[in-house]
């Protein structure tokens, strides 16, 4: 067996960013120590938060007193306020590729543009970048979804398109090309992170070459989603995994080259985990 792990594996810059920064100062904050919401998407991350101590909550009321870290995928700057006028500290270890995703809508919105969002309604990144234009944008999570919002649109309106950082380039090109093709005042910004693009495509380069294709990711992960979305497309043998223990050795066969990508919030450690499963069939 031939194991060949992608070139943009591991955490992006973001996403380590926030986990080291996290790791390193959240000890020196005033307890409680909370979380709103998950640091990243991936279940040995999210596990490590709480051996560390920090407890996730649901809800900023939650937190009555000391600390309160906000995660990589951003929230409502109005949030943020609102938590600081309690007393409460605020350790903010958002992306800064979502802050400019937020500040993107923020200029479309000052324009006086009806601002449009592709992306999950219900993932925590686009509920930030709509909170920060007061809940007023449109958002839609594919073409079928945007083609029957815009039948209420009048052809002469204003508006802005931004992306959730973890979509599919493929699927927003298309998007984009729909929107120029019927509304002539329309300003379009490409906010999708440069790591979410260069993983989608070296996934499109190598997964059509490999026998096996394994994505590693948790299910609850946008951008792992998309990688597998993409190589499932290309490649039949392609496996999602969230834990070594969901390899199945009768996937594999002697001499076959299996080419590993992971999404963008798996951690180092794990990669080793999974190549060392492997390499335990021997094969």
């Amino acid at each position: 067996m031939k194991i060949i792990t992608s070139r943009k594996s591991g955490f992006c810059s973001g996403v380590r960013r926030a986990y080291e920064k996290v790791k390193k100062n959240y000890s020196k904050y005033p307890k409680p120590i909370y979380i709103l919401g998950d640091l990243v998407h991936n279940t040995y991350v999210i596990n490590e938060t709480r051996n560390w101590g920090i407890k996730k909550i649901f809800s900023p009321e939650e937190a009555k007193k000391g600390t309160v870290i906000i995660t990589a995928h951003g929230i409502d700057p109005k949030i943020i306020q609102s938590i600081r006028d309690r007393g409460v500290e605020i350790l903010n270890v958002v992306c800064p590729k979502v802050s400019r995703v937020i500040a993107k809508a923020r200029f479309l919105k000052h324009q006086g543009r009806q601002v449009l969002i592709f992306g999950n309604k219900d993932h925590s990144e686009v509920k930030a970048i709509n909170g920060a234009i007061e809940n007023q944008g449109v958002i839609f999570s594919d073409i079928e979804d945007l083609r029957e919002k815009i039948k209420k649109i009048s052809r002469k309106e204003k508006l802005g398109l931004v992306c959730q950082t973890t979509r599919n380039i493929d699927e927003f090109k298309q998007i984009k090309q729909e929107l120029l093709d019927n509304f002539p005042n329309i300003k379009v910004i490409n906010t999708i992170c440069s790591a979410t693009y260069k993983r989608q495509k070296e996934a499109k380069e190598k997964a059509r070459e490999a026998d096996v294709v394994i994505v590693i990711g948790s299910p609850f992960s946008a951008n792992s989603k998309e990688l597998y979305k993409i190589c499932k497309k290309l490649n039949q043998k392609t496996y999602f995994v969230d834990k070594p223990i969901d390899l199945k050795k009768q996937w594999f066969k002697k001499d076959c080259r299996v080419w590993i990508c992971t999404g963008a919030s798996i951690p180092d450690y794990l990669i080793k985990q999974f190549e060392e499963k492997l390499k335990s069939y021997d094969l």
